[in-house]
């Protein structure tokens, strides 16, 4: 199964021009990178609120969007259409090489997401013969953990990340203490 990874940006960044996983600076993204890193054979994106679906190693700008700016139909426009670099099937993000897409962030992403791949399907399937691909399953990881806020998701990816394991279940037992503050990671 061919699985990648899409990892939510974030409102820190750097100040001049960086590739996109070197742009966003909170130590929530830090591990997230972290996860997509190590579970991801190097096929992961950032969701950027201004770019649609960005590889992690294209270089962009620093930039003063969130996603909760936009209504839902922008967004889903966003991914579907993107900037020349940005959409669902783009040559450098092409969602529909997957099986399946893994989201880390939150449902502000992940819905708009998993329907620009739905209607991106619809409208090749209109203009073919032939029929067009399924388009990948898109998992709201966080959502599919019944994860809360930051801290959770943190401790959540610590454990997977410690243990290794790209969904753990029941090796999850929830935060830990004031573990959550420690965001020591590696990238």
């Amino acid at each position: 199964m061919k699985r990648a990874i899409i990892v939510g940006c974030g409102k820190q960044k750097r100040d001049g021009e960086s590739r996109a996983e070197d742009l966003y600076t909170s130590p929530y993204f830090a591990f997230k990178r972290q996860y997509a890193e190590t579970f991801s054979n190097g096929k992961w994106f950032v969701a950027s609120a201004k770019h649609g679906l960005l590889p992690h190693y294209r270089e962009v700008e620093p930039y003063d969007k969130h996603i909760k700016e936009m209504d839902y139909d922008e967004r889903v426009a966003l991914f579907e259409h993107g900037t020349p670099f940005g959409s669902v099937t783009s040559a450098f993000t092409d969602l529909f090489e997957y099986d399946e897409v893994d989201v880390l962030a939150g449902k502000d992403y992940v819905k708009p997401i998993r329907e620009a791949c739905r209607n991106t399907k619809d409208r090749w399937g209109k203009l073919s013969d032939t029929a067009f691909q399924d388009p990948p399953t898109v998992n709201g990881v966080f959502q599919q953990a019944n994860l809360g806020g930051m801290g959770e998701q943190i401790s959540w990816m610590k454990t997977a990340l410690r243990e290794n394991l790209r969904q753990p279940g029941e090796k999850y037992n929830g935060q830990v203490g004031l573990d959550r503050y420690n965001y020591e990671v590696e990238v």
